[in-house]
């Protein structure tokens, strides 16, 4: 049983079920997958299915629902009122059922029935002081009607815990039947739309992790115009991930689609909270189906394929050359793939020592997402051929113990791996993964990647970009950001762009050009030096020395 989400309006509200591991009707576990696989296969083949009320003692289907409604012998005439129209309004909703597919019956519960207390707990009356029955869901008693729709035959149940209004009582009972009728005969067997993306529900989820070690899932929103929008790229990538398979590149992965207005349980579970939401689901070391957050970018088919190539695959271990040559031609078409807008980058780790490979596993747990991936190799030769086969560059050639990154905008860079220092190796490889100076862009994924990646500090060049020497003061920046790599995110902007003035407000930038240092974690003040003749290497080198030195500061803003 699952609560009504506050967010969502009462008549909107997703059908709420619970799968009983203990159930009043008794039924073992053991029938669970068998008897509804039977059952659903069966009700398919029925066009038109009979639905009947019937007292509660003489229930025989399978498929039953049982409504709570007020005691006949109780003298209220309120209670009386709601008894009549509670039946009135149940007669009029099983007529209209005599085309379903679910053969079911339907029958009325007194809540002075002996079982009242077992089968709607949520509704029991207690005196104050008084504990409520175990199993209680709602946060307070709940007033009639109270529905309970049964599966006889797994010991599953679907019951809403808060309070229906009599005058929503006929919508929300037909939208709750028309749900426990899909629910009923959807079957632990995987289905596919018509872009062959897998429909994913309750029942068939572990069928799918089964079938492939991760699955890219989609929880959507039928209503939600950003789940619309979501729906054909989730499908792009599909076709994409699945070429890619094809060709030998890269592993099977699943893509599959959950609607979460009628999988509130998978919703739960995986902590859904806005629509739409890419997760990864796979099985956990003990058989259990989990999920983890998809970090990387969803504004396009390409950049989601990435992604999951890149943090599925991991750290690759390149120990053949079948195996570079496959991994090139997997970074070649997700460039491809991605087209103008980015291209992947390779971080390819070379090692003579066992432990030099723990180094580089834990560097990809923490590097390996969206377009960027990795690699380790102990053959250097291998190292060479794969990074002249990624770059282009037929002169390179690899050394051992070096980490290398390429992207298009820097080439080759290359570090001697440090001993010791696995947070100088982090930052080192996150700053040779973008441009050595690059534009301010106030656009989520630039100010995502600062915010929340190991380099907490930014040193921004500002002047006027029309100024015929502002290329000279930025080629300062550049030389003094290649030997300094790591130390700081380097940007530049020109002095009118509004969307700084917030950072030179703070900085108290009183003359253009200015080179401003500023802490994002509130470690320092803000530091500058301003002026034409102070855009130099020396005084940016400067700059950077004096942020070492400084004081931490017992300010809490961030910049």
């Amino acid at each position: 049983i699952h609560s009504r989400p506050a967010s969502i309006p009462r008549a909107a509200a997703p059908v709420a079920r619970q799968r009983a591991r203990v159930d009043p009707i008794g039924s073992t576990s053991t029938m669970r997958f068998s008897l509804t696989t039977v059952v659903a296969a069966s009700l398919a083949c029925v066009a038109h299915a009979t639905q009947t009320i019937v007292e509660y003692d003489e229930l025989k289907a399978t498929f039953r629902c049982i409504i709570a409604v007020p005691s006949a012998t109780d003298p209220d005439p309120k209670q009386v009122k709601r008894r009549e129209k509670l039946i009135k309004m149940t007669e009029a909703h099983v007529a209209a059922q005599q085309e379903s597919l679910v053969e079911m019956e339907w029958a009325y519960m007194e809540s002075d029935n002996a079982e009242f207390t077992r089968f709607f707990p949520n509704h029991v009356p207690v005196e104050e002081g008084e504990e409520r029955p175990p199993h209680t869901t709602s946060d307070e008693v709940l007033v009639t009607p109270g529905i309970r729709f049964m599966n006889l035959a797994t010991g599953d149940y679907m019951s809403p815990n808060w309070d229906i209004l009599m005058h929503q009582y006929p919508d929300e009972l037909k939208r709750l039947s028309k749900d426990f009728s899909r629910w009923v005969l959807q079957g632990d067997g995987l289905t596919r739309d018509d872009d062959g993306v897998m429909i994913l529900h309750s029942k068939n989820l572990a069928e799918a992790t089964d079938e492939y070690e991760t699955v890219l899932a989609n929880f959507y929103a039928p209503w939600c115009k950003y789940s619309q929008a979501m729906l054909p790229l989730v499908a792009e990538a599909h076709t994409e991930l699945t070429k890619l398979y094809d060709q030998g590149l890269f592993v099977k992965v699943g893509v599959g689609n959950v609607n979460v207005d009628e999988e509130a349980e998978l919703k739960d579970t995986h902590e859904i909270t806005s629509y739409p939401t890419l997760k990864m689901v796979h099985d956990n070391d003990d058989g259990s189906v989990v999920s983890d957050t998809f970090e990387g970018s969803t504004d396009s088919a390409a950049e989601i394929v990435a992604h999951v190539a890149s943090t599925v695959g991991g750290l690759t271990m390149i120990d053949s050359k079948d195996v570079a040559s496959k991994y090139a031609k997997l970074l070649a078409s997700i460039d491809t793939l991605l087209g103008d807008a980015e291209s992947p980058t390779l971080v390819l780790g070379t090692y003579t020592a066992p432990s030099q490979v723990q180094t580089y596993t834990a560097l990809a747990k923490k590097v390996v997402s969206g377009s960027r991936f990795m690699a380790a190799t102990y053959d250097m030769q291998l190292a060479t051929s794969l990074l002249k086969e990624v770059s282009g560059n037929k002169k390179v050639k690899a050394k051992k113990d070096m980490v290398y990154v390429y992207t298009k905008e820097n080439g080759v860079l290359s570090l001697k791996l440090p001993s010791n220092d696995d947070e100088f190796l982090l930052r080192w490889v996150s700053a040779a993964s973008v441009p050595t100076v690059e534009r301010f862009n106030p656009s989520t994924k630039q100010g995502d990647r600062m915010r929340s990646g190991p380099i907490g500090t930014i040193l921004m060049l500002v002047g006027a970009e029309s100024h015929p020497d502002f290329a000279k003061w930025k080629a300062s920046m550049t030389k003094v950001a290649d030997a300094r790599r790591g130390e700081a995110n380097y940007l530049f902007a020109d002095e009118k762009e509004p969307r700084i003035m917030g950072i030179v407000e703070a900085a108290q930038v009183k003359t253009f050009p200015a080179a401003i240092l500023i802490s994002m974690r509130g470690d320092f003040e803000p530091m500058t030096v301003e002026g034409k003749s102070e855009m130099t290497e020396s005084k940016l080198n400067g700059l950077l020395d004096s942020a070492l030195d400084a004081p931490l500061n017992p300010g809490t803003d961030e910049f």
